[in-house]
């Protein structure tokens, strides 16, 4: 049996920690500038700011999941935020530092669209790639357990 090529294993992790820690850097400036935006929108009549907080709150959520590994969710953010900068939603100014660090995420979402090609895809662990070389789908364990609610269990002797 071939062994498979995991030298890239490292870096692949390497780069997929690294988007994880960018993403959640990005996601908490985002969400800290949606509350900067929601301070500056105090003032605003109730119902404007029950439907800001909504759409913020739907924003924040979106783009919390919005991964590298995402790009159609990262898509969708994006267009919130430009939808919210022209309706006033969020002051130009904000949107347009939050719409700057999401589109940021656009060359880590290309190296995450080369990862998922890549085998070893998502664990990279060698010792989880020569586990599944070694049983793989063909695995059988050395006991069943299919039929036990059918048979009585043996009493265990007293000592």
């Amino acid at each position: 049996m071939e062994k498979p090529d995991m030298s890239h294993y490292g870096k692949c992790r390497m780069m997929m920690r690294k988007h994880e820690q960018h993403h959640m850097l990005r996601f908490k400036l985002v969400a800290f500038l949606m509350l900067i935006n929601a301070y500056m929108h105090i003032h605003s009549p109730i119902e404007q700011g029950i439907s800001i907080l909504i759409y913020s709150i739907i924003t924040l959520a979106i783009g919390l999941f919005a991964v590298p590994e995402k790009p159609k969710l990262l898509a969708i953010t994006c267009i919130l935020l430009f939808i919210g900068i022209i309706f006033g939603w969020i002051a130009w100014h904000i949107g347009m530092i939050m719409l700057g660090l999401f589109l940021l995420q656009i060359p880590e979402t290309k190296q995450a669209v080369w990862i998922k090609q890549q085998e070893g895809y998502p664990y990279f662990n060698e010792r989880f790639t020569e586990q599944m070389q070694n049983f793989g789908k063909e695995y059988q364990p050395e006991h069943k357990f299919d039929n036990l609610h059918d048979e009585e269990m043996p009493s265990i002797p007293e000592f």
